[in-house]
């Protein structure tokens, strides 16, 4: 990820990121705040999918990206 958004884009927006699981095809994954959320789940949610899908071996068709408060 660091290499697709460059890394102070990838320093500020997923600082203490947790990507805690794939269930059922979703990534699911909590990042800071209600911002930061919106803003990866709009620009980067897809390069998420890819990367978890190459990472893991496991399909995934959509990336779940929730503030950490909700962890």
């Amino acid at each position: 990820m660091r290499e697709i958004i460059g890394a102070e884009t990838f320093d500020r927006v997923f600082f203490g990121a947790a990507f805690v699981e794939i269930d059922d095809r979703v990534f699911r994954a909590y990042v800071g705040n209600e911002e930061l959320a919106e803003e990866v789940d709009d620009k980067f949610s897809h390069h998420l999918v890819s990367v978890a899908t190459q990472i893991t071996g496991v399909p995934v068709d959509f990336a779940f990206v929730m503030p950490s408060r909700y962890r």
